[in-house]
Parts: C-alpha cells; structure tokens; sequence
C-alpha cells in the first residue's frame, strides 16, 4: 500500500500559474512569422520592413504581457524574463542574418540595436523590479522610488531607440520608394 502526501494548495496553485504561463508564451510565439534562412533576398522592401516590424511587436506584445503577471504572480514574471530573453536573442540572431537589402543596413542595424535594449531590459531592469517585488510585504514607499527611477530609465532608453529605429524605417522607406502606414 503506498501512503500519499496530502494535497497541498500551493502546489496546485504553482501548476496553474505554470500553465498560464505556458498559454501565453505559446500564444505570443505564434504570433512570429517562420524565420527566414540566412543570407535569402527579400522580394520587396515591404517584406522586409514587415520582418522587422513583426518580430518589434512581438516583443512589445511580451513586455506587456510580462508587465500583467508582474503585477500579479511574481514567481511566473520571473519565468517570464527566461523565457522572453531566449526569444529575442533567437530574433536578434534572424535580423542579423538578414542580407542587406538594395545595399542598406542602417535600418536592420538600428532593429539589432533595439533588440540589443530589449535584452538588456530582460537582463537587468526587468530582474532589478522582481527583486523590488521579491521582497513581499518590504515593498515600500523606498522600493517604489526606485522602481520609479527604472521605470523612467527605461523610458528615456526606449525613446533613443525608437526614434533610432523609426527614423531607419522611414530613411529605408524613402530610398525604396514604399510608402509607411500607421497602425
């Protein structure tokens, strides 16, 4: 006869986080097109554009949803952060891989450098919240300050970037004839 352990709440509790978990990053992966093999030409610098663009939204997409666990389940924001760093050094290896197209690589170039923040946010900001976090009911009015200064850290950081990448985007869409349309 094999006697079991009583069922423990917390275990039952830390399954289910697991598997949201799961869900979300199934479902956001998805959302990336196939990649393509090094060294392929583009047909059109729209397909190009919208390589770039597609793998940008996924991130953006994660960061947001990472944003929502963070709030409430500390140990999957934590996953989260493992899983989303694998992802985007997966996609800076794509881009990278990416010939030029008509010549030009300041518009993949300034995509890499993006990517290149986005794993730092993965690396460094992103697990300095947790720890602010991690600390339970310690969370205070002095963790919140420096949240705050990561945060706008962050911020200041990501408008560098982004306006780096949307003035590429726009100088790549300008020497190839393509018209930019807003989302």
């Amino acid at each position: 006869m094999r006697i079991l352990p009583p069922k423990d709440r917390n275990c039952e509790s830390i399954s289910m986080r697991f598997i949201f978990l799961t869900i979300i990053v199934v479902c956001l992966s998805g959302c990336i097109q196939p990649e393509k093999r090094p060294g392929k030409q583009f047909r059109t610098a729209s397909e190009y554009n919208n390589y770039i663009i597609e793998r940008q939204k996924w991130v953006a997409k994660y960061i947001s949803s990472f944003y929502d666990v963070l709030n409430s389940d500390i140990d999957s924001a934590a996953t989260m952060l493992t899983v989303g760093l694998v992802e985007i050094e997966k996609i800076t290896g794509e881009i990278r891989q990416m010939p030029p197209f008509n010549g030009d690589t300041a518009f993949r170039q300034a995509a890499i450098n993006s990517f290149g923040f986005y794993k730092r946010l993965f690396e460094v900001e992103y697990p300095a919240i947790i720890g602010l976090h991690n600390k339970n009911d310690d969370y205070g009015i002095a963790e919140e300050q420096e949240e705050a200064k990561i945060l706008n850290r962050i911020i200041k950081d990501e408008d560098k970037f982004d306006k780096q990448l949307h003035n590429r985007q726009k100088d790549f869409a300008e020497n190839n004839n393509m018209l930019l349309t807003k989302p």
